[in-house]
């Protein structure tokens, strides 16, 4: 890959990791208006961007998957984990996105779409080993209570989701303009939100609610949306979903800078496992770079 995309996928894992400390904001009842928000702004920005190329007939880009695959990707896994959230912790939900890479492993081998002569799968090891990793780096139990355990089923239902819309997103993106696609994808999951909000009855729709919209917070999300944009369509599905354990390293990594924990044996093997694994995804030559996707 360039040397563009490592920059922009460093500075993207830390503005995600670095967000507890520089951005603290509780959404509250704000989140499906901040949610909506956000991908309102991008999409109007895209859409401004690409002027006659979103409606030019020889540059239509197939609108209903892309709509689809966007809010597969994005909406619709937002709203589970906010559900999940409801059962058990936020960093049990972190680790089980630390799984997303053996997923997208999982999903881009048995489709079919990477011709990679087995590489795909020379992938599945390093990144569950990364995954183990997260469950001793991060303190994570799993919940006792019933509800507790399908809401950790939600959870990985996410997962799941993320890993499937991710492959398909990349492969669709490949055939137009960025801002015409940024466009579709953000408008898709704008509406998406919106219902969802309204139907969940969480959405307040009072000017208190956007005017978060200029807050610092909101202009980090922004530039982090931007971003993965850009990345989803320039990084590889699996090397793309290492920022689930990118991020956590370096928020962990964060965290013992400001707070000064304690660092016991656990952590420390675990937080060499994540590093060894998504080294191992990131830097490796056996990579599906030259693939073509196909995921229909």
């Amino acid at each position: 890959m360039k040397i563009s995309v490592w920059l922009v996928f460093a500075v993207y894992c830390l503005l995600a990791s670095a967000a507890w400390i520089a951005t603290p904001v509780p959404d509250g009842g704000r989140f499906f208006e901040r949610q909506a928000g956000l991908f309102a702004v991008v999409g109007l920005g895209a859409a401004v961007f690409a002027g006659k190329d979103l409606w030019a007939p020889a540059r239509r880009l197939p609108w209903a998957r892309l709509a689809i695959a966007g809010v597969g990707f994005w909406g619709v896994p937002v709203c589970l984990i906010r559900w999940a959230g409801s059962g058990v912790p936020s960093i049990v939900i972190s680790a089980a996105f630390a799984l997303l890479p053996a997923v997208v492993v999982l999903v881009v081998s048995s489709i079919g779409g990477v011709e990679d002569n087995g590489e795909g799968w020379g992938f599945l090891a390093p990144a569950l080993a990364a995954f183990g990793g997260v469950l001793l780096m991060l303190p994570v139990g799993l919940p006792e209570s019933v509800r507790g355990q399908l809401m950790l089923g939600v959870a990985f239902a996410a997962v799941l989701l993320v890993a499937v819309s991710g492959v398909w997103v990349h492969q669709l993106m490949q055939g137009g303009a960025l801002r015409v696609t940024i466009a579709i994808v953000c408008f898709a999951n704008a509406v998406f939100l919106m219902i969802s909000g309204l139907v969940t009855g969480d959405f307040v729709g009072r000017w208190n609610g956007w005017a978060g919209i200029l807050s610092l917070s909101f202009g980090v999300d922004l530039i982090q949306m931007i971003l993965a944009f850009w990345l989803l369509r320039e990084m590889p599905p699996v090397r793309f979903a290492t920022r689930y354990l990118v991020i956590p390293l370096l928020t962990v990594v964060e965290g013992y800078v400001v707070l000064r924990p304690e660092v016991t044996a656990r952590m420390g093997t675990g937080a060499v496992l994540v590093a060894g694994g998504a080294v191992w995804i990131l830097f490796s030559k056996k990579s599906d770079d030259g693939g073509i996707l196909s995921l229909r």
